[in-house]
């Protein structure tokens, strides 16, 4: 590594650090709680047409917060604390996992047990294919049954001879095939359900605006009839000073 490099890695480093530690302060335990409790109600609404993706999850966030503290704090913050407590906790469970001794505490481990839902590993395995990116959470029983699987294919050697060590690589990609199907078949059933949602308020909007419009149009025929018995009216007592002269 160049000195270039090292130096803007330092830099770098260093301030992370210093946001980590601004936003650490800002974030105390009960923002801290409302940031991750928010973070779980609207996770699991991901996909749908009140939480399209990410970045509106973290603006509903944010607004939330904001709203709930009287403060004025942007998603990105939002979203850079929420990181770190998450790196924190993976830390604290890779600790604990690693030494059965002096276990140590994260001050938000229930509420991250929950996010998790209570699995041993939760490092995401990445599974990459060509046409996207999936990623899984796989704890240890099930890794342990993807390496044991007795109906798994195994590569044949030179010799005639089965190895065995391929065998959870190629059912890893089995599985793979099988995840992105199924999530292609996720993502098209969202976004039908955009469409339908679209179709549905953009229905609603013709209706009303027609509604707004023949409204409009019986206001402006009780206009035009106000004006023509204003004028009768004006033309009759024209007629009747005349006459009294």
């Amino acid at each position: 590594m160049d000195n270039g490099t090292s130096q803007l890695s330092q830099f770098l480093s260093f301030t992370l650090s210093n946001v980590e530690e601004i936003e650490e302060k800002f974030f105390n335990h009960n923002r801290s709680l409302d940031l991750i409790n928010l973070y779980k109600k609207y996770k699991s609404k991901i996909g749908t047409y009140e939480v399209k993706n990410m970045k509106k999850l973290w603006d509903l966030v944010a607004r939330d917060i904001s709203n709930m503290h009287k403060v004025t704090i942007a998603s990105s913050k939002c979203e850079n604390r929420f990181k770190v407590l998450d790196r924190n906790y993976k830390k604290f469970v890779d600790k604990n996992a690693k030494t059965g001794r002096g276990r140590t505490n994260f001050e938000f481990e229930k509420e991250f047990e929950e996010i998790y839902g209570g699995k041993s590993n939760v490092h995401p395995q990445v599974l990459l294919s060509s046409e996207t990116e999936v990623v899984l959470h796989l704890d240890e029983e099930n890794t342990h049954e993807v390496e044991n699987d007795p109906q798994a294919p195994s590569e044949t050697l030179a010799d005639g001879s089965r190895n065995a060590e391929n065998r959870p690589i190629l059912t890893a990609k089995r599985r793979r095939t099988k995840v992105v199907t199924s999530t292609y078949k996720k993502r098209n059933e969202i976004l039908t359900d955009m469409k339908n949602d679209l179709k549905t308020y953009y229905s609603e909007k013709i209706h009303i605006d027609r509604e707004k419009l023949e409204l409009d149009k019986e206001k402006h025929k009780e206009k035009v009839k106000r004006t023509e018995l204003l004028k009768e009216h004006l033309e009759q007592l024209k007629i009747f000073n005349m006459n009294r002269q």
